[in-house]
């Protein structure tokens, strides 16, 4: 079967990356990569970029457009600064971009606060018994209604995949070089 755009959306992490495969619209694949703690962050990237290039390899053929979405590093995330998670995850994204440009595959990054407003309806945690702040819930109920039964990783990288089918959003995708 021949689409017409394919997105991979990636909610990278080093502890376990979210990587979920979009086509036309419709979500194909959700699924995630946990990593071993005592692994070394270079084989994290290098087992990133070989799954990657896997999947861009089986699937390149069968779109006449293919990219790539990850979720933008947070340069503040609950009101603090960490320069150690900015120059990991940039590295990771670096990853990623690089493996992309091998196929001429352009990567794009989006806002965590406008893929969740735009796919799942709001970027606010729903509140649970208790007056507890659960912030994953949202972005899991929804693609469980998707028919898929996985983590708040792979949810986000299906949630990612997802807008990049959002035509009116692409002016709030920044490209990744």
């Amino acid at each position: 079967m021949k689409y017409n755009k394919i997105v991979i959306g990636i909610d990278e992490s080093y502890k376990r990356t979210g990587i979920s495969i979009a086509a036309d619209g419709k979500l194909l694949k959700v699924t995630s990569i946990s990593f071993r703690s005592s692994d070394k962050p270079s084989d994290k990237r290098k087992k990133i970029s070989n799954i990657i290039h896997q999947i861009i390899s089986k699937n390149v053929s069968k779109s006449n457009e293919m990219v790539i979405i990850v979720e933008r590093v947070r340069t503040f995330s609950q009101g603090f600064l960490s320069t150690n998670y900015i120059k990991a995850t940039a590295a990771l994204i670096a990853t990623i971009v690089d493996t992309a440009y091998k196929f001429d595959i352009e990567v794009y990054s989006v806002d965590t606060r406008s893929w969740k407003a735009k796919i799942v309806g709001t970027s606010k945690p729903k509140i649970t018994k208790g007056n507890n702040k659960d912030t994953k819930a949202p972005t899991l109920e929804y693609v469980k209604k998707l028919g898929f039964d996985v983590d708040d990783d792979a949810a986000d990288s299906a949630c990612i995949a997802l807008y990049g089918f959002l035509q009116k959003n692409m002016q709030n995708l920044k490209k990744e070089v």
